[in-house]
């Protein structure tokens, strides 16, 4: 068990809460037959994504109004991945709900090609296009161009859905850069 996955790293926190059964298996059990590889821990993963999924829409009234926030991050594996989350007010509870739905791995970062996949997911998680009222990004001229941006194209399915940057995005920006003052730096070690 050398893999530094995070999945290896919960096998090694059970098996250091003494779950033995698990140890034993891992170290006398055959090497072909451990089930750590990457395509068995997706295996497991792909029904927990699965269940929490329909967990989250389970609770979502699709007569609701909800929003999007979508930010792309480059993975470990250099392939851009689109966070997707909506964001409603529950009508029952009056609670304010922020879920994340998906990665969204991404070929491409053009404009029409992120607007695509952004609404062929809506659409396979059937949350109504005409129910999207508000839509956020990061401040990139791919996301917010306001004739070719991402938004301007989301807003043509989605005419209610108006386009905000992502104050959480700035926020993050903000802190990093902060961050590179030492004074800063050593308050944040202090607190």
């Amino acid at each position: 068990m050398s893999s530094g996955s995070n999945f290896i790293a919960l096998l090694k926190q059970r098996i250091d809460a003494g779950d033995h059964l698990l140890q034993n298996h891992l170290e006398k059990g055959c090497r072909n037959s451990t089930y750590t590889s990457s395509s068995i821990q997706n295996e497991i993963i792909e029904p927990i994504r699965e269940y929490i999924l329909s967990s989250i829409l389970g609770h979502f009234d699709p007569s609701t109004l909800y929003s999007i926030i979508v930010d792309g991050s480059t993975d470990s594996s250099n392939i851009e991945q689109l966070c997707l989350l909506i964001r409603y007010v529950d009508p029952h509870s009056r609670e304010i709900h922020e879920d994340f739905l998906a990665f969204l791995p991404t070929i491409s970062t053009t404009d029409e090609a992120i607007a695509d996949h952004i609404l062929s997911s809506l659409k396979r998680y059937q949350l109504p296009l005409n129910n999207c009222i508000g839509q956020a990004y990061d401040g990139a001229p791919n996301m917010s161009g306001i004739f070719n941006g991402c938004q301007a194209i989301i807003k043509q399915s989605c005419p209610d859905a108006e386009y905000m940057h992502c104050s959480s995005h700035a926020l993050n920006l903000s802190l990093i850069d902060s961050c590179t003052s030492r004074f800063i730096r050593n308050m944040f070690g202090i607190i």
